[in-house]
């Protein structure tokens, strides 16, 4: 499942200016870098799921599909870090090695699982709320080079068209019953992948093309209303800020 299948354009937070999005995105994510606490862990991942599915306006479902693959991901890593080759309690014996579960590897599991996770969390609310417009203004004003910007853009772009062609191609492919015997399944792969490549390199040609003819002086520009930070839009990160330093204080310092 891609970003772009599930992304939201009317969100909560669509109207909001870059600033005002970043506070909800950059307090917690510092907080859970520099963290020790599995519960304070805990309760961002807990927190930024549940703000994700109310500020996103996503369904749950699409939310786990999309959570999915980097927790399996996280999780597998994770049992490998917990297993131990000469354990105390093993459940498996094999010449000599002894494997099983040490309290310390749990622990060490459970740690990285958790801040691994709080951090995908943070991670996720942000890209479901920022547009690809709005990161490319974050990164301008963090002053990056603008040849980092452009490329940010033109890979994001050839991402999306090559997801956007093999889908559509293979739907065609499929309509001319291909994939029907394991003897054609390598060619039409192959015709498949060839035609996706030169059909995203087409688009992405006709984008640069698009881009010179409005004057873009070889920099992506987007053009949108300006967003005032208003009071009342500054209300809710403020509130989570001062709610997660808070939780930050109290667990580190004195749980």
């Amino acid at each position: 499942m891609f970003l772009n299948d599930i992304y939201n354009y009317n969100h909560r937070l669509a109207d909001h200016p870059v600033f005002v999005k970043s506070l909800y995105v950059a307090p917690a994510f510092l907080f859970l870098l520099f963290s020790e606490s599995m519960l304070f862990k805990a309760f961002v991942l807990a927190g930024y799921f549940l703000l994700t599915l109310r500020i996103a306006r996503i369904s749950f479902g699409k939310l786990i599909k999309l959570y999915s693959i980097p927790v399996f991901f996280i999780l597998t890593g994770c049992v490998t870090i917990a297993l131990s080759a000469d354990s105390s309690k093993p459940f498996i014996s094999f010449q000599g090695y002894s494997l099983g579960f040490e309290h310390s590897g749990l622990l060490l599991a459970g740690e990285i699982f958790l801040k691994s996770t709080g951090i995908v969390s943070v991670v996720f609310f942000g890209l479901l709320t920022f547009s690809i417009s709005d990161i490319s203004v974050g990164m301008r004003f963090l002053r990056l080079p603008v040849i980092f910007v452009d490329l940010f853009i033109l890979t994001y772009k050839f991402i999306f068209f090559l997801s956007r062609a093999a889908n559509s191609m293979m739907i065609a492919q499929k309509s001319r019953l291909a994939y029907i015997s394991s003897k054609s399944n390598i060619f039409h792969f192959s015709l498949l992948v060839s035609s996706v490549f030169r059909k995203a390199f087409k688009q992405t040609h006709a984008l640069e093309i698009a881009s010179n003819s409005r004057l873009s002086d070889d920099k992506f520009v987007f053009v949108k209303e300006k967003k005032n930070a208003t009071k009342e839009k500054l209300i809710g990160p403020l509130a989570l800020t001062i709610c997660f330093t808070t939780l930050f204080v109290i667990l580190e310092f004195y749980g």
